[in-house]
């Protein structure tokens, strides 16, 4: 068995609809967090959700998951209403990896990863040759068949992450959702990560949503760029076509500089200094 294709073949080749949502409205309790979102990914795109603390990154993730009450409009997976999927059907097709909190399970890479075989196994049954066979593949994807067997608890926060991202691999799912992937990450972790991500969109066409809080980091990696402002959207293109000085001015409250990339052909954002205004009573401190 090619499981190296068997992992391909579950992400179709054409350039179709995989995520649709129209008009989502999603609140906890009485206050709205989401505000008529509406928009669609594309088979193969890698797409970074950015904007400013509580802008509704991470409830968007939530709501497309069913973990937030969704009070109306619609969310189609690969043409399919989320509510009418049930977690195991869920699972197949779309893959979560939450941030990166410190982890003390007792397991190995190989026994963590392997459970994103849960999906497809039958109650009261054990892995298969198969699980086991995608589960070293997804390992290998991510550059930690050497680590196999190391516990988790003793990796990187880096390797911890390679780890939740084969775990999701294990899925085969046809979406791969991250929240904040690089979030704890030292550069040049951040780096590997956005770079194994972008190896997955080109290398199998995999189909990534992110949020993340670097504008910069984004601009490098994604197909395409949405900011986010109070629940809605307010910005949806490349990086090039609409980052601007007044549109961070108007999200983030910063003076800004936008600049080209020495190396690459993408905007890359220099932010100008707050000076503060210095008080006319001299406080000792």
């Amino acid at each position: 068995m090619n499981v190296n294709s068997n992992i391909k073949d579950s992400i179709s080749a054409d350039l179709s609809r995989v995520l649709e949502i129209c008009e989502m409205y999603g609140a906890y309790g009485v206050e709205w967090i989401l505000t008529g979102i509406t928009f669609t990914i594309y088979q193969g795109e890698l797409i970074v959700i950015a904007g400013p603390n509580g802008c509704g990154k991470s409830s968007l993730v939530r709501g497309i998951c069913n973990l937030l009450p969704v009070q109306n409009g619609s969310v189609l997976i690969k043409g399919r209403d989320f509510h009418l999927l049930g977690r195991k059907a869920f699972s197949r097709l779309v893959a979560v990896v939450p941030q990166l909190s410190v982890s003390q399970v007792q397991f190995t890479v190989a026994e963590l990863v392997i459970m994103g075989r849960i999906p497809y196994v039958s109650r009261f049954k054990t892995y298969s040759k198969n699980d086991r066979e995608i589960t070293d593949r997804a390992i290998e994807l991510v550059g930690l068949t050497h680590l196999r067997n190391r516990q988790i608890e003793t990796l990187s926060g880096g390797e911890r992450q390679r780890v939740n991202i084969a775990q999701a691999l294990a899925q085969q799912p046809q979406l791969l959702i991250l929240d904040e992937p690089t979030a704890y990450l030292d550069l040049n972790h951040q780096i590997e990560i956005m770079e194994l991500l972008q190896k997955l969109r080109e290398d199998y066409k995999m189909t990534i949503l992110l949020t993340s809080h670097d504008l910069n980091l984004a601009s490098m990696f994604c197909t395409r760029l949405l900011i986010m402002k109070n629940g809605q959207f307010v910005a949806d293109g490349k990086p090039a076509h609409i980052l601007s000085p007044k549109l961070l001015k108007d999200v983030y409250g910063v003076e800004s500089i936008i600049v080209q990339h020495p190396d690459e052909n993408i905007p890359h954002i220099v932010l100008r200094r707050k000076r503060l205004k210095q008080s006319s009573n001299n406080i000792d401190i």
